[in-house]
C-alpha cells in the first residue's frame, strides 16, 4: 500500500530530466531552423541555384544596417575629407570591382547609360550600394554621373549626404 510519507520529489531525477529534455528540445529546434532556412550563404551558391554570375560580394559594416534603420555616409564608408567626399581605400576596391563588372572596358562606347540599384525590402543596402558606386563612377573619371534617389515613400539619400530634402523628386515631377 502507498502512504504519504512514500512519495516525495525526485530532485535530482527531474533537474536530469529536465536538462536533458532541454537539451533535445534546442538541439532539435536548432535543426529545423537549418533545415528551413533557404538563404544563400556563399555566392556560390547565388550562382548555383539561379545561374546567374556574381558580379561583385560587398562587405556590410558591422553591425549596421538592419532592416529599417537609417545609416549615415560615415557607415557606409564615405567620409568627408580635404579633397571633398572619399571612400577608404579598402571598400573603395570592393566598389571599383562592381563598377568594373557593371560597366565593363567598354564604358566609353554608350555615352548614355541608366543603372538602377533598387531592392525587395527596406534595409537591405539599395541606397548604400547606389551611392557608394556613383562616387566610384564618377571618381574614376570616365564618366559624369547623376544620383537620383527614387525612393517616394522613404528618401534617405539627402540624410546621408547631408543635403536638404527638398526640393526633391516629386517636387520636380509636380512641376
Amino acid at each position: 500500500t502507498m502512504t504519504v510519507d512514500n512519495v516525495r520529489p525526485r530532485r535530482l531525477l527531474n533537474v536530469v530530466m529536465g536538462f536533458f529534455l532541454a537539451l533535445f528540445g534546442g538541439i532539435t529546434f536548432a535543426f529545423i531552423l537549418e533545415y528551413l532556412d533557404d538563404s544563400f550563404k556563399k555566392p556560390d551558391d547565388v550562382e548555383r541555384e539561379l545561374g546567374v554570375p556574381v558580379l561583385a560580394a560587398i562587405a556590410r559594416p558591422k553591425g549596421r544596417g538592419f532592416f529599417g534603420k537609417r545609416i549615415s555616409a560615415r557607415q557606409c564608408g564615405l567620409h568627408k575629407g580635404p579633397g571633398g567626399w572619399a571612400l577608404p581605400p579598402a571598400v573603395r576596391e570592393q566598389y571599383k570591382g562592381l563598377s568594373d563588372a557593371i560597366i565593363g572596358p567598354h564604358s566609353h562606347d554608350a555615352p548614355h547609360r541608366c543603372l538602377v540599384v533598387t531592392s525587395s525590402a527596406v534595409g537591405e543596402g539599395a541606397s548604400t550600394i547606389a551611392t557608394n558606386l556613383a562616387f566610384t563612377l564618377a571618381a574614376s573619371g570616365s564618366s559624369r554621373v547623376l544620383l537620383i534617389d527614387a525612393q517616394i515613400s522613404r528618401p534617405s539619400l539627402h540624410e546621408t549626404l547631408g543635403c536638404p530634402q527638398s526640393p526633391g523628386m516629386v517636387d520636380l515631377l509636380n512641376e
